[in-house]
């Protein structure tokens, strides 16, 4: 309901924040099933929570919203 609006934006936020974040602090390529289980979840909440919230001041997400004025 609230993150099909925010697609783009869930999808670039999981590679530069999600991905970005594990890879900076070394735990990409060393990581346990148990803890990437858990982080996933953890980044699923909070994406869905991200979505409600902005999805009560915004029609799109951010990203849609930047691909809307550029195409």
């Amino acid at each position: 309901m609230w993150t099909g609006q925010l697609s783009l934006s869930h999808y670039l936020g999981h590679i530069f924040i999600g991905l970005g974040l594990l890879e900076t602090i070394g735990y990409l390529n060393h990581g346990n099933l148990g803890f990437a289980v858990a982080y996933g979840c953890g980044y699923f909440v909070m994406a869905v929570i991200f979505s409600w919230a902005w999805r009560k001041r915004v029609k799109r997400g951010p990203m849609e919203l930047l691909m809307r004025k550029w195409c």
